[in-house]
C-alpha cells in the first residue's frame, strides 16, 4: 500500500505504541499463554496477536468519508520486520 506521509507517520505511531503495551506486558504472561492488543487511533486500528517471543500484526487505515481504505496483515516473523522498518521511518514516508 503506499501512504501519505500523514498516514505513514500516523502508522508509525500507532505500532510503536502498541509494541510499547505488548513489552509492557510480557512479563506477567507465562510461556504458554497468548496476548491480543488492539489499538485505534484515528485512521488507524493497528492489532497484534501472540504470544511473549511472536505476534503477527494487522492494520486497518480507515478514512473520512470519500477517502480510500486499506487493511494489511502479516504473520510472525514478518510483522517484527515490519514493525522494526516503520520504527526506523523518523517521519519519513
Amino acid at each position: 500500500m503506499e501512504l501519505s506521509n500523514a498516514e505513514a507517520s500516523a502508522l508509525r505511531a500507532a505500532v510503536v505504541d502498541v509494541l510499547h503495551q505488548h513489552t509492557a506486558l510480557v512479563d506477567q504472561l507465562m510461556a504458554e499463554e497468548s496476548l491480543s492488543l488492539e489499538l485505534e487511533r484515528e485512521p488507524w486500528w493497528v492489532a497484534i496477536d501472540g504470544d511473549r517471543v511472536s505476534w503477527g500484526l494487522r492494520v486497518v487505515l480507515t478514512p473520512a468519508p470519500g477517502q480510500r481504505a486499506c487493511e494489511g496483515g502479516w504473520p510472525a516473523p514478518a510483522s517484527q520486520g515490519f514493525a522494526a522498518a516503520l520504527e526506523q521511518l523518523h517521519g519519513q514516508p
